[in-house]
């Protein structure tokens, strides 16, 4: 039921704050002594590109880039998720404490990106809301677009 519709979310909330605690930990550990810069990198699964120049399309491929790439990265930028998930998700997506929000913001130099493929989406509105984080995006994918 609603559990299994959340707990992706919740799950993921746990491991980025994790991963980051961790890296905020040696960032500052190494940061008086090496004097580097540290990153963190992500890899996006797909790169969304809009099917056509539609104005549903082009939304549908931001929306889809911030439920993947954005979901990620937008806590360690801003510590706070992407504004469409939470407009969306609402109860569903976590929030950050306040504490857990400055420790997140701004606790990288760098983010690279990795990603090897992409995909054309389009705005579908046949989904029902609430019903699984693919469905949550409102696309359709069309298939891969070979780089």
């Amino acid at each position: 039921g609603q559990l299994m519709k959340t707990i992706t979310f919740i799950s993921v909330q746990a491991i980025l704050f994790l991963v980051v605690s961790f890296h905020i930990c040696i960032y500052y550990i190494f940061l008086g002594n090496q004097h580097g810069d540290i990153g963190i990198c992500c890899q996006i699964p797909k790169w969304y590109e809009p099917l056509s120049n539609l104005t549903t399309d082009l939304e549908a491929s931001e929306r889809a880039m911030q439920f993947t790439t954005g979901w990620f990265i937008q806590p360690i930028l801003r510590g706070e998720y992407p504004q469409v998930m939470k407009e969306m998700l609402g109860s569903r997506l976590p929030n950050f404490t306040r504490e857990e929000s400055i420790r997140l913001r701004g606790s990288v130099d760098f983010i690279g990106l990795n990603t090897v493929t992409a995909t054309y989406c389009t705005y579908n509105d046949n989904y029902l809301s609430n019903t699984g984080y693919w469905q949550d995006m409102n696309i359709t994918t069309t298939g891969n677009i070979h780089i």
